[in-house]
């Protein structure tokens, strides 16, 4: 029941934050794995029940070493601009972000579920596509709200420091490798492990070599 009144209030774009951030915290973050987790499942569509859950749990685990990986260089940035909001109400509002994308990637899974093609390709393009509408849906959701976290550009930093470390969380735990049963994400997410990476690595080679300079 607590959750559910949670939820409300995060879907609110005009609700207040909690005086005290560490009460909402754990429910926060509860909801984000759960609404993450949904969007893993159906990413995993054509897997097992077993391989389904597992690759929802990776999807919500990447989210959340993101977050974790993002408070203390968050901590730097904010004393870097001496932001003067206390730093646990700045945590508490960056878990409400992550509660909000749990909760859009939730929704936004059963709508994945019905487009999805069973082409690694289309289906991988479609899974990348999803996430960078989950982030955007945030974006937009929070701008519309009442509450500033931080200032304008310590909050552009701190969005793309979280990008960042959920790029290298998610290629850490990539949740789409199983050679026995493929998620949607190999196709896309792998072209960096081929000759995409190689053919990345030569221009850059190119670019730094003494005859350029």
């Amino acid at each position: 029941m607590k959750g559910v009144r949670r939820i409300a209030d995060l879907i609110r774009p005009g609700a207040d934050s909690s005086a005290d951030p560490r009460e909402t915290l754990p429910v926060d973050l509860l909801v984000s794995v759960i609404g993450l987790g949904l969007f893993g499942v159906a990413i995993a569509a054509h897997g097992g029940f077993g391989w389904r859950l597992f690759v929802g749990g990776k999807v919500a685990l990447a989210f959340l070493v993101a977050f974790v990986l993002a408070l203390a260089p968050l901590y730097a940035l904010t004393r870097f601009f001496e932001v003067g909001i206390a730093f646990g109400k700045i945590v508490g509002e960056f878990a409400r972000h992550l509660a909000l994308g749990g909760i859009f990637a939730a929704s936004f899974a059963g709508l994945f579920w019905l487009v999805r093609r069973g082409d690694p390709a289309f289906d991988g393009a479609l899974t990348l596509g999803f996430v960078a509408l989950i982030l955007i849906a945030v974006l937009l959701f929070r701008a519309r709200s009442g509450v500033r976290w931080l200032p304008p550009f310590p909050a552009l930093l701190a969005v793309t420091l979280f990008c960042g470390t959920l790029a290298q969380s998610a290629w850490a735990l990539r949740p789409y490798m199983d050679p026995h049963a493929p998620t949607l994400f190999e196709a896309k997410a792998e072209w960096f492990a081929g000759p995409g990476r190689a053919r990345l690595e030569d221009a850059i080679r190119k670019l730094g070599s003494s005859n350029q300079r």
